[in-house]
């Protein structure tokens, strides 16, 4: 089942950072001239928003390991992605990751399919004006309007995946169509609860998805498991749900591929990939043929 929004980012595991200067959460559109201005020296002309977003936890960026955080008291994160195309030429896009010490410092994020998978847009459209709320405002309108929701976060988020992004929706038929909303997700176990603010008109939506998430099987006759992993991560796919060779990588945050099998009996099949020597953290398992690929969101805990 496609999540309502995205997985992007990252989950909490404990990595000392005390090497490294002090870290600032900052609002996103504090950090929205520097991502634009990141993007068009990356030859991005005419830079226009498509989404961005955080998730509150720890893993490697641009190797420097940083534990994001999302302070629910004032909508402020250390880290965001801002994924941003050229309202030029709308084949050029870029993600940028955003960490504020004593500046902003912008890291390229590469895998932005795996984010056009999971989030409910069209990545060819983009904010016409940067005039949306903010994320306190968010917050916000959700302690006034869902006051439950809040508490739900505060009692659960050490113990569960939250995602927070700005996004226009073009997919899910939960919310109006072609309309920006911000948005926050919590998985916990096998449920999900959800709820979006229009970016514009404070509107509000929530809803429960009581089996939105299986740990075991995430999707069609796939199996992916243990997860969260230690040493191992373990690919089962039984019966012709994808027809061929495939491919099955494991993909970091910024895109690189750090682990690639290849099977061509793909029916009834297990693929181990070793993730010992990986960071903590989380990564994107693609399992893909020529036609068409599946994503699921894996976390490394040693």
């Amino acid at each position: 089942m496609k999540k309502f929004f995205f997985p992007i980012l990252l989950i909490a595991i404990t990595i000392n950072i005390s090497p490294l200067p002090a870290q600032q959460k900052y609002l996103p559109k504090e950090g929205l001239q520097a991502a634009l201005d990141y993007a068009v020296s990356r030859s991005i002309m005419n830079p226009k928003i498509v989404c961005l977003g955080t998730m509150p936890g720890t893993n490697n960026i641009g190797g420097i390991p940083v534990n994001i955080q999302y302070d629910w008291t004032n909508g402020k994160a250390n880290v965001w992605l801002y994924v941003i195309r050229s309202g030029d030429s709308a084949e050029l896009n870029i993600g940028v990751v955003l960490i504020k010490f004593v500046t902003f410092i912008p890291f390229e994020y590469t895998d932005l399919q795996t984010i056009y998978y999971y989030i409910p847009i069209d990545p060819y459209i983009t904010f016409h004006d940067n005039n949306w709320i903010d994320s306190d405002k968010m917050l916000d309108t959700l302690k006034k309007s869902n006051p439950d929701f809040i508490k739900y976060i505060n009692d659960n988020q050490d113990t569960c995946q939250v995602f927070i992004g700005l996004f226009i929706n073009s997919k899910s038929d939960m919310l109006p169509a072609n309309q920006p909303f911000w948005g926050t997700s919590i998985i916990k176990g096998n449920s999900e609860r959800m709820c979006a603010v229009h970016a514009y008109n404070y509107t509000t939506y929530c809803y429960d998805s009581p089996d939105a998430v299986d740990d075991n099987e995430i999707a069609g006759q796939v199996k992916v498991f243990p997860n969260p992993a230690d040493e191992n991560i373990n690919i089962n796919i039984s019966g012709n749900i994808i027809n061929g060779t495939i491919r099955i990588l494991l993909v970091d945050l910024l895109g690189n591929t750090v682990a690639e099998k290849k099977i061509s009996d793909v029916a009834n099949s297990t693929v181990t990939i070793p993730t010992a020597g990986l960071s903590q953290g989380v990564y994107f398992l693609k399992v893909e043929n020529n036609y068409t690929y599946k994503v699921f969101p894996v976390i490394v805990n040693h």
